[in-house]
């Protein structure tokens, strides 16, 4: 049918949470694992898993932590919770299409690669003028928006990708930036 809104109707809806660091997105992420034993998170990159394991193992909280290309939906019930952006919009949706999802939670922080690569700096520094504390989240369309822009504008700069183990790596090698 008609598409007048320009709003592609076989995307997974992305729910974007942000926080100003990663420190603070680790403290939600660990009281979000204690609260509820449903919650599986979801890592892109295997540095971001070993670090979210460290960070539970430390709090002493069990909690399914699972690298992207190895997740099989395997019970309804289970809340998966992405915790960062592949940079990749495609690659992203391929596995929450597959997943089955309709509404994804995508934990992110402004101090990782993803949003450097796009002065995140600037936001955390209008965010603390602001008043907002570090342990608030912002989550709003438009910053959803501006995600998926981003990633857009990586994409056009891809020519092959090359998998790396880190957000930090994958910039280099596939963009050639130092972040």
């Amino acid at each position: 049918m008609f598409n007048f809104f320009g709003k592609s109707s076989d995307q997974v809806t992305v729910n974007d949470q942000v926080w100003m660091n990663a420190n603070a997105k680790r403290n939600a992420i660990v009281k979000m694992a204690q609260a509820s034993d449903n919650c599986h998170f979801v890592c892109w990159f295997e540095n971001t898993k070993s670090d979210l394991e460290a960070t539970l193992r430390s709090y002493n909280v069990a909690a399914q932590v699972s690298m992207a290309d190895a997740v099989v939906q395997q019970n309804t019930r289970v809340l998966w919770l992405f915790v960062e952006h592949y940079p990749l919009s495609e690659t992203e949706q391929a596995l929450f299409k597959k997943l089955g999802l309709s509404n994804v939670p995508v934990l992110s922080a402004l101090d990782e690669p993803f949003f450097q690569h796009f002065s995140g700096e600037r936001m955390v520094t209008l965010m603390q003028r602001l008043g907002m504390n570090e342990d608030e989240i912002v989550a709003h369309s438009m910053i959803t928006r501006a995600i998926k822009n981003a990633q857009k504008k990586i994409a056009q700069q891809v020519r092959s990708e090359k998998r790396a183990s880190s957000q930090t790596e994958w910039y280099k090698i596939n963009l050639g930036k130092e972040l």
